[in-house]
């Protein structure tokens, strides 16, 4: 459960910012593992200490205006091919098939929207995921070190605690 928590909380901090952001009450969530904990407080610290103004400009310059820093796993890897179109499809088909009605006007491969799911499917099938993201969100993470981002420990711990996880099987690419 913890794992679920957790993963539904850097969701919602990788989305845009907003004020309601600033207002996360850490205490609320129960870290097994204290690098990811601290990862994420440190994040949490970087919002308070920045105007919302500023943090909105740094995640677009970050996630919209960067193409090797963007939210979309597909894109980095598959850019506007053909190919990613189907790999698109197969994702929905697959949150489809776990109940995830897709109410968001976002693709399946933005990363907010794949740690939600990962957040209320089985183990099985977020590790199934995750395994088949995994190098697409390690490569993220390097990118995101390079340019030396505050979003840099958020994919940390993403990592952290899917790493924690038994992944078994494969889910199609």
């Amino acid at each position: 459960m913890e794992n679920k928590e957790l993963l539904r909380l850097i969701s919602r901090l990788l989305l845009y910012p907003q004020e309601e952001m600033l207002t996360v009450n850490l205490s609320d969530y129960h870290f097994r593992n204290k690098e990811t904990e601290r990862r994420i407080m440190d994040f949490i610290a970087y919002l308070q200490s920045i105007p919302i103004a500023e943090q909105q400009k740094n995640y677009v310059n970050t996630f919209d205006f960067n193409e090797k820093t963007n939210l979309y796993l597909t894109y980095a890897k598959l850019k506007e091919e053909k190919d990613r179109g189907q790999v698109l499809l197969k994702l929905k088909q697959i949150y489809q098939d776990e109940g995830l009605l897709m109410e968001s006007a976002e693709l399946p491969d933005y990363l907010p929207l794949v740690l939600e799911f990962m957040a209320i499917a089985e183990e099985e099938i977020s590790a199934q995921l995750f395994k088949q993201l995994q190098e697409t969100i390690q490569t993220l993470r390097r990118e995101l070190k390079a340019i030396n981002s505050p979003y840099t420990g958020l994919i940390d711990s993403i990592l952290i605690i899917m790493d924690s996880k038994p992944a078994k099987g494969g889910v199609a690419k």
